[in-house]
C-alpha cells in the first residue's frame, strides 16, 4: 500500500512513527562521540550518576577506570591528527573488547582520555580489565607509525569514596600516578 492510497489516518500514524524514529535516532546520536562511536562524556556523566543511585540501592560495588593514551600529543605532531584520529579509534575498538557486559559503559572522556564504569565490579575484577586494556592498546598497530601504542590506567572503586566527583578525582589521580610511574601501567 503506497501513500496515494493511504488513509488519512494511517499516513498520519505512518509519518508519527517515522518522526518517533527520527527522534529515537537523534536521541542516539546525541550519546555518541563522532570519531569513536562510544558514548560521549554527557552520556558518561549520567550513565555514572545513574549507575551511583543503583549502589545507593543495594547494587554491588562499581569500579572506574581511566585511561590515557600515552605521548599522544607526540603522535599527532609527528604523524598528523588523521593518524591521531586512527590511534583514537582503535584504542576505542580494543576497549569494546574488554568489556562484554550490556552494563559497562565505555566513553570517550576527552581529548585521549577513555573511561569505562563496571557496575557490580569488585576491584579484582575492575584491575583484570585495566590490564586487559593495557594488553589490547599494546596490540594496536597503526600503519605508519613506528612507536607502541600504549596506555595509562587508573583504577578507582565506590567503597573508596562518598559521591562520583570523588569517585572520578581518585581514578584521576591514580591515572597521573600511573603515568608518573613510567606510563603504560596500571594503578589501584
Amino acid at each position: 500500500m503506497n501513500s496515494t492510497t493511504l488513509t488519512p489516518r494511517q499516513q498520519l500514524l505512518r509519518e508519527n512513527q517515522q518522526l518517533k524514529d527520527r527522534i529515537a535516532e537523534l536521541e542516539r546520536l546525541v550519546c555518541l562521540d563522532p570519531l569513536t562511536g562510544l558514548t560521549n562524556r554527557r552520556e558518561f556523566d549520567s550513565a555514572l550518576v545513574r549507575e551511583w543511585g543503583r549502589i545507593a540501592r543495594g547494587a554491588g560495588p562499581l569500579a572506574l577506570l581511566l585511561v590515557d593514551i600515552d605521548h599522544f600529543k607526540q603522535i599527532n605532531d609527528t604523524y598528523g591528527h588523521p593518524t591521531g584520529d586512527a590511534v583514537l579509534k582503535a584504542v576505542a575498538a580494543a576497549l569494546r573488547q574488554c568489556c562484554h557486559r550490556a552494563t559497562d559503559v565505555i566513553a570517550r572522556y576527552g581529548g585521549e582520555e577513555f573511561a569505562i564504569v563496571l557496575p557490580d565490579t569488585h576491584q579484582r575484577g575492575a584491575i583484570a580489565v585495566a590490564h586487559l586494556v593495557r594488553l589490547h592498546c599494546s596490540e594496536i598497530r597503526i600503519e605508519g607509525v613506528e612507536r607502541p601504542i600504549t596506555c595509562s590506567v587508573g583504577v578507582a572503586m565506590s567503597c573508596e569514596v562518598g559521591t562520583t566527583a570523588k569517585l572520578i578525582g581518585l581514578a584521576d589521580g591514580r591515572l597521573y600516578a600511573a603515568k608518573g610511574a613510567g606510563r603504560d601501567c596500571v594503578v589501584s
